[in-house]
């Protein structure tokens, strides 16, 4: 195993270099993710990076870059085999979660999102919104930081949410930004979506874009995607053709109503 790992390390070195830098990171939060999993209706974990620059910032998945990185060389095919067979049993092996690299504030004033639905990788661009917050008087401790609230709605759903003036830095997990102080919880009101803070670090770490095997981008925008995913969740004829590559309808492959949505719902579907 200890020779697995270091593989690992010098295939990421690797693909380090090949993949471009849009800044250096002096700080790095983690958070996990709490989503629900529209088609399943079940709840969903992952574990997420925030990787904040002097000029930009990006939000990740831990699970689904080292997935990425696995599957962006011959060699690391061969690794991610390996450790599949040794974890599958108790379903212990790398796989793809939440598929969204957001990378605030690039190119200035605007937030660059690469994303992948039904076997294509997507990017496009968006305005740099600020949410318009609502600073409320309650306070806690989270994480040994002094925590205060504040409220906001953003593209259809109301958010809660905790933030420290003890780290200086107006950014948070997701999209979120503009509060005088790290974002260290924000939670939607129906329950479906949390980002808690896990930990914090220095960072010298170069900031990289998207994912590390640089795939063919298809040039889109925010709400035409998000209405594709949506019809991706709701088509269980898509979603098996995606897992198995075989398009096998199925007698009652009317798309479905989803239950719940995703965590923007200002587009047309």
């Amino acid at each position: 195993m200890k020779t697995i790992f270091l593989f690992f390390g010098s295939l990421l070195f690797s693909l380090f270099i090949r993949a471009q830098t849009i800044d250096t990171a002096y700080m790095e939060c983690w958070y996990k993710f709490s989503y629900i999993n529209l088609p399943l209706e079940t709840m969903g974990e992952d574990l997420m990076v925030l990787q904040i620059g002097k000029n930009c910032s990006k939000f990740y998945s831990q699970y689904t870059q080292e997935c990425d990185s696995l599957n962006a060389t011959p060699e690391g095919r061969k690794l991610w085999r390996q450790l599949f067979l040794s974890g599958a049993a108790t379903n212990n092996f790398p796989y793809a979660r939440t598929h969204s690299y957001i990378h605030k504030n690039y190119p200035p004033n605007r937030i660059t999102v690469t994303d992948f639905n039904n076997l294509t990788h997507y990017k496009f661009t968006e305005d740099f919104e600020r949410q318009t917050w609502q600073i409320q008087p309650e306070t806690q401790e989270i994480l040994g930081f002094s925590c205060q609230k504040a409220d906001c709605e953003f593209r259809g759903r109301k958010y809660e949410a905790w933030f420290t003036p003890e780290i200086p830095v107006s950014d948070g997990p997701w999209k979120f930004t503009g509060l005088p102080g790290l974002i260290v919880a924000i939670a939607d009101t129906a329950g479906l979506y949390r980002f808690e803070l896990t930990g914090i670090s220095r960072s010298d770490r170069p900031i990289r874009f998207g994912r590390y095997s640089r795939p063919r981008y298809v040039t889109t925008d925010r709400k035409t995607f998000l209405n594709a995913c949506w019809k991706f969740f709701s088509d269980s004829s898509r979603q098996t053709k995606a897992v198995s590559g075989i398009d096998l309808p199925f007698p009652d492959s009317k798309p479905k109503k989803l239950k719940y949505d995703q965590m923007e719902t200002d587009y047309p579907h």
